[in-house]
């Protein structure tokens, strides 16, 4: 129940204010019940990393893998810890021991790729994805992941297509719609841009969207007013995302900005 929770919040479904809470609450029954579960330990640290709750992270992790040494999604989540804190190597290595643990999981799949694509290291990830791809065509997130690493590497055409692809895949979710709006900000479509932002309608309330995802396509576009203002809207809804703020690349032009570092600084992201 409490993956259930977060992951809600991390696909951007459900607010993480309404999610969060009950994600912890079933994580920390889950201890109350036995207190040497790792699976446990490993999903509470899960949620704490995306709720901004640093203190002690690192042993918890390692507390779970000591617990659990065969979950492959501890050592993926713990990779995630590791990217947050820009400890890029360490995160890669720890996301290929959950590949060696569970080789054909779309979601450590997509882990991989994600930490190659925070550290820079861009071809790498586009060649793991297309990979992945082979096995596994219509997993929306290996597109979403792709179009994410064309657009950081300004190949436009490209982009827009996985995100196309990750659209239709997910069934025209929020996440993937955002994505394709990025795609087209990156590429200067500015028309094509509106028309997915006016069906994501965001802040009509009639479904979810993140606004830390929002934010990404105004950074794409380099528009620094809408994207400051849509960062202020995903930090006052606590957005689990934000924990890539540090290293998003789609971000790198706006980090001198001291609106960028006050924000770094309220979300007290650790040393």
């Amino acid at each position: 129940m409490a993956d259930s929770y977060a992951l809600l919040a991390l696909r951007g479904i459900v607010p993480a204010r309404e999610a969060f809470p009950k994600a912890r609450a079933a994580a920390q029954r889950a201890l109350d019940l036995d207190n040497t579960l790792g699976d446990a330990y490993a999903t509470l640290a899960h949620v704490r990393l995306h709720d901004w709750d640093w203190a002690g992270l690192d042993e918890e992790f390692k507390r779970a893998l000591e617990l659990t040494p065969g979950s492959a999604m501890t050592y993926s989540w713990y990779s995630e810890y590791l990217t947050t804190m820009g400890r890029s190597d360490e995160s890669i290595a720890e996301v290929k021991k959950a590949q060696e643990i569970d080789p054909v999981s779309p979601v450590v799949s997509s882990t991989l790729p994600h930490a190659y694509y925070f550290a820079r290291r861009f071809d790498p990830a586009m060649e793991y994805l297309r990979k992945s791809l082979d096995l596994d065509p219509h997993h929306f997130m290996l597109h979403l992941r792709l179009g994410q690493v064309y657009v950081a590497k300004s190949m436009h055409q490209q982009a827009i297509e996985e995100m196309q692809k990750a659209v239709d895949d997910s069934e025209r979710s929020t996440e993937a719609l955002t994505g394709l709006a990025q795609a087209f900000a990156a590429a200067r479509m500015t028309d094509s841009m509106q028309q997915a932002i006016d069906e994501l309608n965001p802040g009509a309330g009639t479904r979810y969207v993140s606004a830390y995802n929002v934010a990404k396509i105004y950074a794409s576009l380099g528009d620094k007013t809408r994207t400051f203002a849509w960062l202020e809207k995903a930090y006052d809804e606590h957005n689990p995302d934000l924990i890539e703020l540090r290293r998003e690349p789609c971000f790198d032009g706006m980090r001198s900005d001291p609106r960028f570092v006050t924000l770094l600084h309220r979300i007290n992201f650790p040393p």
